[in-house]
């Protein structure tokens, strides 16, 4: 019985937790920047390990936790590839750039 309790606290934290962050933290304008990619994440993440927390019973928490990590890789692997699109396109533009003010300059 005090394991029910313990584990409805902590999945509730987990979810108020992932609520507030998803409102409270600012986001921007454009959906694929990393800033809000990491952000909705972290709130996602906290939401579905809250639930999580609430669903499983103590004889598949072996089961629990393992999919709580998996939840979590994955979120990591979105922000991660939110981040790498973001440098690449950031890469481009500096050699675009790089390249017209190489061909603006005049020659000796």
């Amino acid at each position: 019985m005090k394991r029910l309790r313990i584990r409805t606290v902590v999945g509730s934290i987990f979810i108020v937790c992932g609520v507030f962050w998803l409102i409270m933290f600012p986001k921007t304008s454009d959906v694929l920047r990393p800033d809000f990619v990491i952000s909705a994440a972290l709130g996602i993440g906290l939401i579905v390990t809250g639930v999580l927390f609430l669903l499983f019973k103590k004889s598949k928490m072996l089961v629990g936790t393992v999919f709580i990590f998996l939840l979590w890789s994955v979120l990591l692997n979105v922000c991660l590839l939110a981040t790498i699109r973001h440098t690449l396109e950031f890469i481009k533009e500096t050699t675009q750039t790089a390249c017209q003010v190489q061909t603006e300059s005049p020659t000796p």
